[in-house]
């Protein structure tokens, strides 16, 4: 297999974190319902035989949640970490005034369904 998933966490609703191996890397994916973002590279060699392993059953992520502690974050920069955590509180705060109701969205369409053209 050219791509092989090794882990996924939960993080909240339609958030999760990907442990990817691709073509003999292994990434660390941010995963929204609208957006895939690299958070990492792993490159140590006894990490990533660690994480694979580990697998998928849940002992990655429960041994991290267990104990208290997170995975190393050794290989991750603090410009990554920076950009996750922003994106992580665009996304969980609440969309007050962002949203419309679905009679606005259809008076929206409404709208602009004049200036579509047949063809």
């Amino acid at each position: 297999k050219t791509i092989q998933v090794l882990g996924t966490g939960f993080l909240g609703p339609r958030k999760n974190i990907a442990i990817v191996e691709v073509a003999g890397e292994v990434l660390v994916l941010g995963v929204s319902n609208d957006n895939i973002s690299l958070l990492a590279t792993i490159r140590e060699k006894d990490r990533i035989e660690q994480i694979k392993n580990e697998g998928n059953g849940g002992s990655f992520w429960s041994s991290a949640k267990s104990t208290g502690s997170s995975p190393d974050r050794s290989s991750l920069s603090p410009r990554t970490i920076q950009a996750f955590a922003k994106y992580l509180q665009e996304y969980s705060s609440t969309r007050v005034g962002r949203e419309k109701s679905p009679s606005q969205v259809a008076a929206e369409i409404r709208k602009n369904i004049g200036k579509l053209k047949t063809v």
